[in-house]
């Protein structure tokens, strides 16, 4: 299963040391640049590469930030992207799960 996920989950995973249960749970966990922008001091396990979302992406981010913040724009269009199975983000401390497409 393929996952993009944003900056909340992986900060509050990494609290209780609970990253590496992401390995085990998923084939394969993505995160955009502006996620790991936003996790400033937090190193990410090797098995979360991050990635550099395409043009029309920024071009996105650009034109909706200001809605949300740019990890969690990146994070919706870089899901899109990579026909991710899910998109992991967490707003107004709800954790919420969407599938990627519809």
């Amino acid at each position: 299963m393929r996952v993009v996920s944003n900056t909340s989950p992986l900060l509050f995973l990494s609290k209780v040391d609970a990253l590496p249960l992401l390995a085990a749970c998923f084939n394969e966990i993505h995160v955009p640049t502006g996620v790991v922008k936003e996790t400033r001091n937090l190193s990410l396990p090797n098995f979360i590469p991050p990635h550099i979302v395409s043009h029309q992406g920024i071009d996105f981010v650009r034109e909706a930030q200001g809605r949300l913040h740019q990890g969690e724009l990146e994070t919706i269009y870089l899901g899109i992207e990579l026909s991710a199975d899910y998109v992991y983000w967490m707003i107004w401390w709800r954790v919420t799960k969407r599938p990627a497409w519809g």
